[in-house]
């Protein structure tokens, strides 16, 4: 399986993005156009006297997000399936519990689901195709008693790419620590 981890974020070029209106202010990112499955990342500051934070999501395939170590909401295989070319679906979950003062991460774990189904040699597959290569945008929105925040997906940090030499599941458990660098490889 083709696994890629990106700390920071990857910004996809305009003609392989989908249309994002004057709400969002983010970009949708991703990884290399084979990976099964990636893992995108940012670490970001919350200032004293958070009062909310919201996020907002969409995963192409389907998402699981989570902040510092913990999966945000209770749904499963999000979001739901679409015509992508004509639909994309996103979730909005309230995340002030789950933010501290000081560093915050921020992961996003990308699977194919229906967006992009790969050639199934061994198995069936009632269809195979692939709308693109993964791709996912967010947005947090950090409400202070006198200004307002965004922290989203975009062009800022250092992306790295590549399969991961270790099972995806570690993978996943390990990179919700903050502090962990470029070409880094957690410890078992």
């Amino acid at each position: 399986m083709n696994f890629a981890l990106c700390i920071g974020w990857v910004l996809l070029s305009s003609a392989s993005a989908f249309a994002v209106n004057a709400h969002w202010h983010a970009h949708w990112i991703g990884g290399p156009t084979n990976a099964a499955t990636i893992v995108l990342r940012r670490e970001f500051g919350v200032e004293p006297g958070l009062r909310r934070a919201v996020v907002e999501v969409c995963g192409l395939g389907q998402y699981e997000f989570s902040l510092n170590g913990r999966k945000v909401g209770d749904d499963l295989l999000t979001p739901g399936w679409t015509n992508y070319r004509k639909t994309c679906l996103y979730d909005t979950y309230d995340v002030t519990a789950q933010l501290k003062e000081g560093r915050n991460v921020a992961d996003i774990l990308l699977g194919g689901g229906m967006y992009n189904v790969p050639d199934a040699t061994n198995r069936f597959a009632k269809f195979r195709g692939a709308f693109g290569p993964l791709k996912a945008i967010a947005q947090i929105r950090l409400e202070y008693g006198d200004h307002v925040e965004f922290v989203g997906t975009d062009k800022d940090g250092a992306p790295v790419l590549g399969r991961l030499p270790f099972p995806a599941s570690t993978a996943v458990k390990t990179t919700t620590r903050v502090g962990l660098r470029n070409g880094s490889r957690p410890r078992s």
